[in-house]
């Protein structure tokens, strides 16, 4: 389904319990937060990028696809440099260290020169006519967990709720179904071959 598909939808249940009309500007930033959402509960190993970030004085800038760090990054140096928040990285609470801040790195050790470091990348925006990068079997649950957004904001908390719940038993199940799709696929689902035992 394309973005607009999905909003339509959206509009089409939300019309069903209300009349409030929900701006579609407003309808598009709840459908692209439901969309990290699932896209968040998705990421596999398949998706983890690497990158070597040049620092001056401990600071470089991410790449512009960079969503979450994954794991410790690897100084020049050969020093393995975690991760911290931004309230220990000022403390000082671990010898290497990095943290990130508007889009910045920030690195303890002020002359290493670059960090290689694995992140996992931020899904696209959605705009009017894109679709996501996700499989369309996932699409559904994006729809309640933009319901959930959209009831809340028209201060429904009992429908907010019905859909937040939707949504997470959706996501749920088609994720176990997905996983055990894959692996009958990976494994066969043939017991035993046949044989025949008459020559």
């Amino acid at each position: 389904m394309t973005t607009n598909q999905i909003q339509t939808i959206i509009r089409r249940k939300i019309l069903e319990a209300t009349t409030d009309v929900i701006p579609d500007n407003i309808l598009l930033i709840y459908t692209n937060e439901a969309y990290k959402d699932v896209w968040k509960r998705l990421f596999t190993a398949t998706d983890i990028d690497t990158t070597i970030i040049t620092l001056t004085a401990g600071v470089g800038t991410l790449p512009s696809t960079f969503g979450t760090a994954h794991g410790e990054a690897v100084g020049n140096d050969g020093n393995l440099y975690t991760e911290v928040s931004i309230n220990d990285f000022v403390k000082e609470t671990i010898p290497y260290a990095y943290t990130i801040e508007d889009g910045e790195i920030k690195c303890s050790d002020t002359t290493v020169a670059n960090l290689t470091m694995k992140y996992w990348p931020k899904p696209d925006e959605l705009v009017s006519g894109s679709t996501p990068s996700i499989n369309e079997y996932f699409h559904e649950p994006i729809i309640y967990g933009a319901m959930t957004r959209a009831y809340e904001d028209l201060q429904d908390e009992e429908l907010s709720a019905f859909y937040k719940n939707k949504f997470a038993t959706e996501l749920g199940e088609r994720m176990a179904a997905q996983s055990v799709y894959e692996e009958t696929n990976q494994k066969g689902a043939v017991m035993f071959t046949h044989q025949n035992l008459i020559i």
